[in-house]
């Protein structure tokens, strides 16, 4: 039996079934792809529209003993290398470069101030404070030297604070502040800066340096607090003993570099770095992993996990009609055929031979089709989900199995009426 042959005598039929066939295939190929690409979208403007205090992973450091204080650059560097070292597979290509690094005190009180409210001035460093930061007023602060207190030395620093703090607390180029509750320092501010990206995101992370943060108690005075900038040099006056010093890492987050498609993985890994975090403490220092990440990353993927419950109903739906469809083309061609058919099988073929003529047919209209419509899906954007691959798969198994199946069992059925009819009724018998 020429396939061929019958090919040319069905064109239109398979025609029609070939049509129908890519149609079906772009949808069920292309339908995951974009809404993949709608959770990678998604993903990526969630992380990119947090706050960076939010999304990065930032290491904290907390001296334990003043041993574990830090006094140069190198040795935080030394850190940050390490730290990155440490981090999971997963999230290397979100960390691939950037971030700071910074050491602040805490609610580090002016000495002996006066006026209606209380003023604190931290001590802190940023690593990319060159960048940063613009001086508007004054100059950069140098190294630190020393003044007499009282009956001792004490270390004086030079410091930089913004303008905002300026013009709240009443701090000028030139004035001199003694600093802390027991263990004093003697700050000289010596310039005035301000942003040069206000909007920057990585600000965030410094809100205290850039603002003026104003605590209202209940029972005391307003509280003003700001945070003074110190240069590399400055850092050897910054010591842990008797005030609350605290060294962060951040590792800045590019949520761009995101998709959806690994999120699990990277909750997962944000999970396994604090955990590696936990165990590099020291007797002189803890470490410890904050960051939102986790949380930003459970809310996606509980959102998804709906979303895409919804895209495997419609996905379903669709892939049953889609077969429907198809397989009413291919009962049309089998009908088409059927003459043909029923001719060769009179004439001694075989059932096999019957369905495979039947298949080949249909296999010959819907197998190139069905190449077509999952080619056409890669012009759709968005990942290819591994469900992409198994919608025209299932369309092509199907057809050309129906095809095959509804052939056999027809002539099948067709024969075993034909052999009830047998043998033919007896001769009459004579008078």
């Amino acid at each position: 039996m020429r396939i061929t042959a019958l090919a040319r005598a069905h064109a239109g039929t398979s025609a029609l079934l070939a049509v129908l066939t890519a149609v079906a295939c772009l949808l069920l190929a292309g339908l995951p792809r974009t809404v993949q690409g709608a959770f990678d979208d998604t993903l990526r403007r969630s992380l990119s529209a947090a706050p960076a205090v939010r999304t990065d992973l930032t290491v904290v450091g907390e001296p334990a003993t003043t041993d574990g204080d830090l006094h140069e650059r190198a040795p935080f560097e030394a850190l940050d290398a390490r730290w990155r070292g440490l981090l999971p597979a997963a999230l290397r290509p979100l960390t691939r470069s950037g971030g700071h690094i910074s050491a602040k005190t805490v609610r580090t009180p002016v000495f002996g101030g006066t006026g209606p409210a209380g003023r604190y001035i931290n001590l802190g460093w940023l690593s990319d404070a060159g960048r940063r930061v613009r001086w508007v007023r004054g100059r950069e602060p140098g190294g630190t030297s020393v003044m007499p207190y009282l009956d001792r030395t004490i270390p004086l620093v030079e410091v930089g604070v913004v303008d905002e703090a300026a013009r709240t607390m009443g701090l000028r180029i030139g004035q001199t502040e003694l600093v802390g509750a027991n263990d004093l320092v003697a700050v000289r501010i010596v310039g005035v800066f301000t942003a040069v990206r206000p909007g920057d995101r990585v600000w965030s992370h410094d809100l205290d340096v850039l603002h003026v943060t104003r605590i209202v108690p209940e029972d005391a005075p307003e509280e003003l607090h700001t945070t003074a900038l110190l240069s590399d040099a400055g850092l050897s006056a910054l010591g842990s003993r008797a005030r609350t010093l605290t060294y962060r890492w951040v590792l800045p987050v590019d949520g761009r570099a995101a998709d959806a498609a690994g999120a699990a993985e990277l909750h997962a890994a944000a999970a396994e770095f604090g955990r590696q975090l936990a165990v590099q403490g020291t007797s002189t220092m803890n470490f410890r992993l904050v960051t939102g990440l986790p949380q930003l990353l459970a809310g996606f993927l509980a959102a998804q996990s709906a979303a895409r419950t919804v895209m495997y109903l419609v996905l379903g739906g669709l892939l049953a009609v889609a077969l429907g469809v198809i397989a009413l083309g291919v009962r049309l061609l089998g009908d088409r055929m059927e003459p043909a058919l029923a001719l060769a099988r009179a004439r001694g073929g075989s059932l096999r031979q019957v369905a495979g003529a039947q298949a080949a047919l249909t296999g010959l209209a819907v197998g190139p089709a069905a190449l077509a419509g999952y080619g056409l899906s890669f012009l759709v954007p968005g990942p290819v989900p591994p469900v992409a691959h198994l919608g025209p798969a299932v369309v092509l198994g199907t057809a050309v199995g129906f095809a095959a199946v509804r052939a056999a069992g027809r002539h099948r059925a067709r024969r075993c009426a034909a052999a009830r009819r047998w043998p033919p009724p007896g001769r009459p018998r004579g008078g």
